[in-house]
């Protein structure tokens, strides 16, 4: 028998406006939390955000989704995870969305690389990513190791 069970899902679609429109849905027990940001393509702004709390566990939960206007001018880039936790997950805000916020911004990055990588080759592409990539899993971290090696003159 379940006791507890947490579900996200994250979707990225491209408008026509030069907009990336980015979903993510939190649903848990008590839950269920959706989060839509638009995010300008060539900045990484957020250009809107509309937090809707369709389920939660107190009434007051709901207050908390007026603080998503807090998400619209911030960009990627470093510190964004902290930034936008401080925007939305504060005292008065919500974790949920915070950690939705932090996850779409995430998955947007990754949506960037669909984009860049179009037409490009298997090696163009990890010379591309690797300098952005390497040190964040083990498939990105041994190609960079093996491209140091290869730098230094070590045969592979």
């Amino acid at each position: 028998m379940v006791l507890y069970k947490r579900v996200k899902s994250y979707s990225v679609d491209a408008l026509e406006n030069g907009l990336l429109e980015a979903k993510g849905t939190f649903s848990d027990n008590v839950h269920e939390i959706n989060l839509t940001l638009h995010v300008k393509l060539n900045t990484g702004e957020i250009v809107s955000a509309k937090a809707e709390m369709v389920k939660v566990p107190h009434f007051l939960c709901y207050e908390a989704q007026g603080q998503d206007a807090n998400l619209i001018g911030l960009s990627a880039g470093p510190g964004l995870r902290k930034t936008l936790q401080t925007a939305v997950g504060h005292a008065h805000g919500c974790i949920h969305i915070a950690d939705l916020a932090v996850d779409i911004m995430n998955t947007i990055t990754y949506t960037y690389f669909e984009f860049e990588k179009r037409g490009l080759t298997e090696e163009e592409t990890e010379r591309k990513f690797l300098s952005f990539l390497d040190g964040s899993c083990h498939r990105w971290t041994v190609t960079g190791e093996r491209h140091r090696e290869t730098a230094q003159g070590v045969t592979i």
